[in-house]
């Protein structure tokens, strides 16, 4: 019995050491917080564990945000008042731009071209704005207070806007 013990108590020391590993790599690789007057968000490092949604992920750099942001104001009203998703959810989640955290994340696509994924969350409490840096939300219904676009750095083109339903 007493080996027994011990060696859960290796195994119980091991797991915790392993543990703390996995937070400093987290800590280490964690989104960094950048916010301008029109917007505020976070950018997930290429090596953040929970934004591999994507193969060949790149780390976005304040250029690219800053890029993302002028496509974002330019081209969100005409592909969101024209887009499939406007017939059957009217939402106009380009007049409330600046109320929504966002969470952007890196790629490369197929052709090559770089591609940032932007993931939108409507949240006038400013107090819970930081926990959106914990880690990429993925809601369910909630309608427009939850939405997400990609844009192409490569050719500065918005496209695939996603709004979610109200259920």
């Amino acid at each position: 019995m007493t080996i027994w013990f011990s060696s859960c108590r290796f195994f119980s020391e091991k797991r915790a050491k392993e543990e703390q590993v996995e937070l400093w790599k987290e800590r280490v690789n964690s989104p960094v917080h950048i916010q301008q007057p029109a917007f505020e968000g976070y950018i997930y490092p290429r090596a953040f564990k929970a934004a591999a949604l994507y193969p060949g992920r790149f780390t976005p750099g304040e250029a690219d945000i800053i890029l993302v942001e002028k496509v974002l104001s330019r081209q969100l009203k005409i592909l969101n008042e024209s887009s499939f998703t406007a017939t059957w959810h009217p939402a106009k989640v380009h007049e409330e731009l600046p109320g929504y955290v966002r969470q952007y994340v890196g790629y490369i696509d197929d052709r090559g071209e770089k591609i940032i994924w932007i993931n939108c969350t409507y949240e006038p409490d400013i107090r819970q704005r930081p926990r959106y840096g914990d880690g990429i939300i993925k809601m369910r219904d909630g309608g427009s207070a939850y939405w997400n676009a990609r844009v192409n750095l490569s050719t500065g083109k918005l496209f695939n806007l996603y709004i979610n339903d109200d259920v």
